[in-house]
């Protein structure tokens, strides 16, 4: 049987665990959208940093992937979030 500390424990663990795919997926993102076009504004990479959503943000990976334009991903992350 497992104790409350061991469930508190675990949920953090699991918690941690989301939060680094997160941080990593945001990181491929931006290091993506580098590659191809040069750096992202500052304004491109806040809107990314400030995402949560590992979906989404795998979404936009996939976008950073085939996006034509620097502007083109631009324009789609902002239709994603709405």
């Amino acid at each position: 049987m497992t104790t409350i500390a061991e469930a508190l424990f675990n949920k953090g663990v699991q918690q941690g665990i989301q939060q680094g795919k997160i941080q990593t997926i945001r990181e491929n993102v931006i290091d993506l959208l580098t590659i191809r076009f040069g750096a992202p504004s500052r304004s491109v990479i806040r809107t990314i940093e400030g995402i949560e959503d590992l979906s989404l943000l795998e979404a936009l990976k996939s976008k950073a992937m085939i996006a034509p334009s620097l502007w083109a991903f631009s324009a789609d992350m902002k239709k994603m979030l709405r």
